[in-house]
């Protein structure tokens, strides 16, 4: 029975001990906050123009692109003319812009891309009909994130690595 006695006294006393420190804390939050709280004594500086301006693209004449088959696992790099439907494999890429910040500027290369499949022609159709061409991708790529606007193919990938303004071949490097 005294087991018990001293393990009521005991949780009467921890509850009691509780529940001062409970009103301590309903007296602070009931302060009002200036109390609490004090006002800082200088104000924030504001600071001007903090907003960076967004770059200014230079527009380029081609565009260098990496391609992975992901089959045979073979890259290649393509340079591709603006305006100029290219075909890569049995993927056709057409730039229809390709742009890029000036040196004096974080890096950065953005292009628009129409890419689309010429389908087989035994898969297609029959012998008098053309092939078909089915979209794989359009839209703006951009080299420093390949993932933000990725093409969804099953077989090939394509990326932006750069915008050039004229080709520099192998030999010359």
């Amino acid at each position: 029975m005294s087991k018990i006695f001293l393990a009521c006294l005991f949780l009467t006393i921890a509850t009691q001990g509780f529940a001062q420190e409970y009103q301590q804390e309903i007296q602070q939050a009931q302060q009002p906050i200036e109390q609490v709280i004090p006002a800082p004594t200088a104000p924030v500086p504001v600071q001007e123009n903090t907003i960076t301006p967004p770059p200014q693209y230079e527009a380029q004449k081609y565009a260098v692109l990496q391609t992975l088959d992901k089959v045979t696992a073979r890259t290649a790099t393509v340079t591709i003319p603006i305006n100029k439907p290219t075909a890569v494999g049995p993927l056709f890429v057409e730039v229809k812009a390709c742009q890029k910040t000036p040196p004096t500027e974080q890096p950065e290369s953005a292009a628009f891309l129409q890419i689309w499949e010429a389908k087989p022609k035994a898969a297609t159709m029959d012998s008098e009909s053309k092939p078909q061409s089915q979209w794989v991708f359009s839209g703006w790529m951009f080299a420093s994130s390949p993932a933000l606007s990725a093409m969804n193919h099953p077989i090939y990938d394509v990326w932006v690595k750069d915008c050039v303004n004229e080709i520099v071949s192998s030999k010359q490097k």
